[in-house]
């Protein structure tokens, strides 16, 4: 015991002098253009305040515009949006956000990557830094990362850094050492810009796919798919929601119509059942009935985020239903039927009517193998 209250206070101040020694290294050598500083610094400015946040991957960074919310809800909401956000980094990010601010509503993301994919280290790393609480950093390290993960996260130092190129500190500094510096204009090889209290922003115009893009990028999900982990933190995420009597909302952000397959529907029903089975609400905006007016073309910067005018769009949707929930009756098309019995088909046409309750017809491209009519990659069979 003697020996151990000897050593205790020179580990603590080794700890002091290490974190201290990484907050220097971090400022000299994280990019003046990487949107998390200024996420990160508008968060900490808001902290105790926001009553709203929206979370998951690059789509809801992109969709989601606090400014819109704040406006026409009077809320003070705040985006949480990353790229690649697993389950697991939602969880911890919703858990530190209720925990430091009095949050009522909670906007998750939720789309086939959020429920398939299993791992990705650089964007778990790159989440943990939008936590601003030591507790929640300490309680996300010991909550099933790798040691390497542990490591990264915790010490900006352990990062792939090239501590030699002098004209890029230089840059660097000089920047953020400018009196009053905002945001700059774009991330490095990117057209992306951050606006404000984590929404990050594009102004360029999607020029629609090639025949090629499209093959290699549509849509691809099936329930067996799903990892057991993402499902076991979205279940963790609605518990601590419904504890803490805050409002969840699931919501899907809509992809450009090209890419649209039969998987999509799977993906609805699964959701809208999950949805059912934990009484929460879920918006999917690839069921709009109207979705290409509400989002044409010009409204998104690639296949899956949507610009500014797209998230401008998406963000007053979402008031529209928050003040008023039963418009989701008229705004979205009811769990579609396919018309299991079509007699007659022309192969040479590559599109399947979807025949839905309300007799709207919603056109998806499909890939049918032979004369069987079975489509190669859904579930279902004419």
């Amino acid at each position: 015991m003697k020996l151990f209250l000897k050593i205790a206070p020179r580990i603590l101040v080794l700890l002091v002098f290490m974190v201290l020694l990484d907050a220097g290294v971090r400022f000299f050598y994280e990019p003046y253009d990487r949107n998390a500083i200024y996420t990160r610094s508008d968060y900490k400015e808001d902290r105790g305040n926001i009553d709203t946040i929206f979370v998951g991957t690059s789509q809801t960074y992109a969709g989601f515009d606090p400014a819109v919310f704040d406006e026409r809800l009077g809320t003070d909401s705040f985006n949480l949006g990353s790229n690649a956000q697993l389950m697991y980094s939602s969880y911890h990010l919703i858990h530190e956000a209720l925990t430091i601010n009095p949050v009522k509503t909670v906007y998750l993301e939720i789309n086939d990557a959020s429920l398939t994919r299993a791992k990705n280290d650089s964007a778990q790393v790159g989440c943990f830094d939008y936590l601003i609480s030591w507790r929640e950093k300490f309680i996300t390290l010991i909550d099933g990362a790798s040691n390497s993960i542990q490591l990264r996260s915790m010490f900006y130092g352990l990062r792939d850094i090239d501590y030699f190129d002098f004209s890029f500190l230089k840059e660097n500094l000089t920047y953020k050492l400018t009196e009053g510096h905002t945001p700059p204009q774009k991330e490095k090889d990117s057209n992306w810009q951050y606006y404000t209290k984590g929404h990050i922003v594009s102004t360029s115009s999607y020029k629609g796919p090639s025949e090629r893009v499209i093959k290699r990028n549509k849509i691809d999900w099936s329930v067996d798919k799903v990892q057991e982990k993402n499902l076991v933190y979205l279940q963790k995420i609605i518990d601590l929601c419904k504890e803490k009597d805050v409002e969840l909302i699931l919501v899907t952000p809509c992809i450009y119509k090209d890419f649209l397959t039969v998987d999509v529907i799977d993906l609805h029903n699964y959701v809208s059942e999950l949805a059912k089975e934990n009484g929460l609400t879920y918006y999917d905006m690839n069921a709009l009935k109207a979705r290409n007016t509400y989002f044409p073309l010009a409204s998104y910067r690639d296949k899956t985020h949507l610009n500014q005018t797209g998230a401008e769009t998406l963000s007053n949707l979402l008031c529209d239903l928050y003040e008023n929930p039963n418009l989701a009756s008229e705004l979205f098309l009811s769990i579609p039927l396919l018309n299991k019995q079509k007699k007659e088909w022309l192969p040479a046409i590559p599109f399947l009517p979807l025949i839905f309750q309300n007799n709207l017809v919603f056109f998806l491209p499909v890939v049918y193998t032979d004369r069987t009519k079975e489509i190669s990659h859904g579930l279902y069979r004419i």
